[in-house]
């Protein structure tokens, strides 16, 4: 299975992707970024069309198979 290209993400996205990936919630990774929490789900959305995932768990098992997330 072939995978399809994983569209560039922002400097911000990545950090937020990241911290989600290590198990933190929106509100957890706001009080990290020092963002509102809305903020944070705005950057999800956006990683998740981005990604073309179904949901979170999804867009980061795709970020894991793509090598984004090389630490986790």
């Amino acid at each position: 299975m072939l995978m399809e290209p994983i569209a560039t993400l922002t400097s911000r996205e990545a950090q937020v992707l990241n911290l989600v990936a290590q198990g933190s919630s929106a509100k957890e990774v706001a009080l990290i970024l020092d963002m509102a929490p809305r903020t944070v789900e705005k950057h999800l959305d956006h990683i998740r069309l981005k990604m073309r995932a179904k949901n979170r768990a999804h867009m980061v098992a795709k970020a894991i198979a793509s090598g984004l997330l090389p630490n986790i």
